[in-house]
């Protein structure tokens, strides 16, 4: 029987309930590995013309530089829900965040560009290892009425990583920049020594798991009544996860059934083309695509811009509540499609020589793009994880998660590497008119596919 520090009993000393308490502890811990990996898909933007001027590669090469990344991320998100099942979600976290600061600390002592690009693929490893794991975690020890904005708030922190990458790279030297995650995963680590272990993951082991759900459960008031809830929920728990360890062939055989590959091939499409909107090619590159467009201090631009996804983001955890997952991605996306379009067409006015104020154009643009990333924030970069995270059993999430985040990291290597040539063929305006069309795409796709789940499982959808 898994006990209960004295430590971790003294985080339940609040006027909160202790239950909200140490759950918000643990989403806190995870998104501190969020925040790491919006880090290090920040840190390239602003640090590509110190490594060029170092002489570590040339401006050519600078695309690789972000996709070694991604190809690290690749197999990091592979590897990151079997190691889960195997060592549990709490070590499989630490894991992940141990390695990380020995890739980052890699990446800081660089003195060739292999090291550089080694670097990269380690930190892609190990922070994109325990993405979805953090996920699988939050969402088996969240309340559903908390669920969706917990997992919501992973997005909040991936958006706070690109400011900060882009604040710390713009300000410091890329040596110095490479500090702060290293901190961040220390933080972690300590952090998780108070948390609990999934009690699903205890049961799939067929441990006790009872202590570590009430532990997540515990009110200020002990009452019968709370004890048998947590039973019943225990229970649930129970039957949901009766079918684990059946193999990686039955569970594909369970996910190919008609009540599962719906909801999979919704995710599939959702994940497949929102990396192609257009939001994974600004964020890589921004202070870069925003000195093209000649829009003032590009640098400020692009910290705005990524605050404005935050804010986004931070705004789409209150309306989830009120308003579902459905509306909110509709609205969003359809706003992101008319805001990108908007932009492609002034990027082709202060292009062409039209008579129209060159400032007053680039003000326009910043607006557009701020409003772009806002709605980014709102729908296209969160809502389709938080769907991954509640419409599947226990048993099917690993081989769910595994697929399609390793799905959309394979998408974004095919955005930030098609960024340039598509720039090269149709030039800024037509690449901004490509991610309007692909986000048209989006939206018509969302209003014919997708439902309002209510954080419940895609079956139980009536």
């Amino acid at each position: 029987v898994r006990r209960i520090s004295s430590s971790q009993k003294m985080l339940g000393i609040c006027s909160f309930e202790p239950k909200l308490l140490r759950q918000v502890l643990l989403v806190c811990t995870t998104n501190l590995l969020h925040l790491n990996c919006g880090y290090g898909i920040g840190f390239s933007s602003p640090c590509l013309a110190q490594l060029v001027k170092e002489d570590f590669f040339r401006t050519e090469n600078s695309s690789w530089f972000a996709s070694t990344l991604v190809i690290g991320q690749i197999f990091g998100t592979l590897l990151g829900p079997a190691l889960a099942n195997r060592v549990g979600r709490r070590k499989a976290c630490a894991f992940g965040a141990f390695f990380s600061i020995i890739g980052w600390s890699i990446l800081g002592l660089s003195s060739a560009e292999w090291m550089l690009f080694a670097g990269r693929a380690i930190t892609g490893i190990f922070d994109c290892l325990t993405i979805p794991v953090a996920i699988m975690y939050v969402s088996e020890v969240s309340e559903t009425k908390f669920k969706g904005s917990f997992l919501n708030s992973s997005c909040i922190f991936s958006g706070i990583g690109i400011a900060l990458a882009y604040f710390t790279g713009t300000v410091f030297y890329w040596r110095y920049a490479c500090a702060f995650p290293i901190v961040l995963s220390g933080l972690a680590l300590f952090l998780f020594s108070f948390c609990q272990e999934s009690p699903v993951y205890l049961l799939t082991q067929k441990e006790p798991a009872f202590e570590s759900l009430q532990w997540y459960r515990e009110t200020r008031e002990a009452s019968k009544e709370n004890v048998l809830e947590t039973e019943r929920e225990l229970k649930d728990l129970e039957i949901e996860t009766s079918s684990f360890g059946q193999g990686f062939k039955e569970s594909l055989k369970k996910l190919l059934q008609g009540q599962n590959i719906k909801p999979f091939l919704i995710l599939v499409a959702l994940f497949f083309l929102y990396p192609l909107t257009g939001m994974y090619s600004i964020t890589f590159f921004a202070i870069d695509l925003f000195k093209k467009l000649n829009l003032g201090s590009a640098e400020t631009v692009a910290i705005i811009s990524a605050l404005m996804r935050c804010f986004g983001t931070s705004l789409s955890s209150i309306l989830i509540f009120k308003y579902g997952r459905r509306k909110i991605m509709l609205v969003a996306t359809a706003l992101v499609s008319l805001t990108i379009g908007l932009v492609g067409i002034f990027v082709v006015l202060k292009e062409g020589d039209f008579g129209i104020n060159d400032t007053l154009l680039s003000w326009i643009l910043i607006i557009l793009i701020f409003i772009f990333m806002f709605n980014v924030g709102v729908s296209i970069a969160n809502l389709p994880w938080v769907l991954m995270a509640e419409w599947f059993t226990p048993d099917l999430k690993s081989i769910v998660s595994g697929s399609l985040i390793t799905l959309q990291f394979f998408t974004i290597f095919a955005a930030v590497q098609t960024t340039n040539p598509i720039i090269e063929l149709v030039g800024n305006s037509g690449l901004f008119i490509y991610f309007c069309a692909v986000c048209t795409m989006k939206t018509v796709f969302i209003a014919v596919f997708v439902p309002e789940t209510h954080g419940k499982l895609y079956p139980s959808v009536k």
